[in-house]
Parts: C-alpha cells; sequence; structure tokens
C-alpha cells in the first residue's frame, strides 16, 4: 500500500463506524444506500473537522472489519436527525482488494 495513510501496526483508524449486523449479507441488505462510487456515510460520534484525511473501518457486531480505507470527510452531521444517524461522509482515496469488492456488493444491492 506505498503511499497511503493506512497503516493499521502504527495507530487506530480515525473514524469507525460499528454497524449492529452480524453478517455481511445483513449489513447489505440494511446499508446499502449509505454508499456511492465514491464514497459512503459513516455513522459515527467521532467529530472530525470537514476536509480532513483520515483512515477509516467498518465494522460488524462482533467486531470484525470488513471495510476499510483511507478518504477525505465531505460533509457531517454532529448530531442525530430524527431518523438519521451522527456521522461522516467519507470520499474514498483508497480501499483495499476487499473493501472495493464490498462496495462494488453494497452498490450493485
Amino acid at each position: 500500500m506505498g503511499g497511503t495513510r493506512m497503516s493499521p501496526d502504527l495507530k487506530s483508524p480515525d473514524v469507525v463506524a460499528r454497524y449492529g449486523c452480524a453478517t455481511v449479507d445483513e449489513l447489505v441488505a440494511k446499508h446499502a444506500l449509505h454508499v456511492s462510487e465514491t464514497g459512503m456515510f459513516l455513522p459515527s460520534r467521532t467529530s472530525v473537522p470537514i476536509g480532513k484525511l483520515v483512515d477509516f473501518e467498518v465494522q460488524l457486531s462482533g467486531g470484525r472489519v470488513v471495510l476499510s480505507g483511507a478518504g477525505r470527510i465531505a460533509w457531517k452531521r454532529e448530531a442525530p436527525d430524527g431518523e438519521r444517524p451522527a456521522g461522516v461522509a467519507v470520499k474514498f482515496i483508497e480501499l483495499d482488494e476487499a473493501s472495493r469488492a464490498l462496495v462494488d456488493r453494497l452498490l450493485a444491492a
């Protein structure tokens, strides 16, 4: 991954989105609308400035990381708004092969 910010051995991700889904199939079924070709909304209580370059990861309910990458914060929702949770929209800069495959699967759903 030359030239990337993704360095799990060096530090924790800046943004972690923990979903209440037990499986990838459940994640795809329930959260495909939060993903586009270029980015995704990550429900998180982490406050990150718009424009910041971040490492991020998506975890299932058991803590398994199923998607990770580097991206830039495009916008954020500081507090829940009705049914819409607090979180950040990340524009993808880099995804590993497995994460890109999951994004493609989410887009196809």
